[in-house]
């Protein structure tokens, strides 16, 4: 049985990639596509790949798949044309999905995004289903409203991350949610200096965006060719935006 989920893996591959494409051994740590704004996130047995369609995007085909042990199998390839006129901005009524399910009881999964493009294929994202995988990008996260510097202004939220390999002077995409949040760090840069520590990266978030998240939301971090997602609480203010500790 492995052996024919093996066989159906490699061919599904051959047939969604152009020659003289291989099929791609997926690396954990290998991260190509620099301009892909999109996560990887499971959800009630499935694994999303949810992204906005930039202009990166056009003219390339994407392909969603999942490993099982030595086998697997791949979504249809979904191919975004050079006519699909991508608006700039974030979230601006041009996100997109793709979808794969879950195995049951299925060991070793792992589930990577492939883009096709000009001949070559890349792996935009991979998310470990395997618990014994420990890529570690992030322990917690959780909102913190910081106080106005002066009368006339008001107070603002941050997004605090606790821990793990996330860096945030490194390129990554951050979702809270469905919302995609920019990555502008205002803490410093981490230096761990031989010591063993926890670091906090400090990320600023819009009011906007704030405006719009639920009481609780997955935040999702994906950076290094890596995904990871954890629970934030998000306490609405009367202003109607702040929060804290989740």
């Amino acid at each position: 049985m492995k052996k024919i989920i093996g066989l159906l893996f490699v061919l599904m591959m051959f047939v969604a990639m152009p020659a003289p494409a291989q099929v791609p051994t997926p690396q954990t740590s290998t991260f190509t596509a620099q301009n892909f704004s999109g996560i990887l996130r499971e959800d009630q047995g499935y694994v999303n790949a949810i992204f906005n369609l930039n202009r990166e995007l056009t003219g390339t085909t994407l392909v969603l798949c999942n490993r099982v042990l030595d086998g697997g199998y791949c979504t249809s390839p979904q191919e975004f044309r050079e006519q699909e006129v991508p608006l700039p901005s974030v979230n601006a009524g041009n996100l997109r999905w793709l979808s794969i399910p879950i195995v049951r009881e299925g060991w070793d999964q792992r589930v990577s995004l492939y883009q096709i493009k000009g001949g070559s294929v890349e792996r935009l994202a991979m998310l470990s289903l395997n618990p014994n995988d420990n890529f570690n990008l992030v322990v917690a996260a959780y909102e913190q409203q910081l106080p106005a510097s002066n009368p006339f202004q008001t107070t603002s939220t941050v997004l605090k991350i606790i821990g793990g390999a996330f860096d945030p002077y490194q390129p990554a995409t951050i979702f809270a949610g469905n919302e995609q949040i920019r990555l502008e760090p205002i803490s410093p840069p981490f230096r761990e200096g031989g010591n063993v520590s926890v670091r906090e990266s400090v990320i600023k978030m819009d009011n906007s965006v704030l405006d719009r998240l639920p009481p609780t939301y997955p935040l999702t971090i994906c950076q290094y060719g890596a995904c990871q997602t954890v629970t934030v609480k998000h306490i609405q203010t009367q202003t109607g935006s702040g929060g804290g500790r989740g």
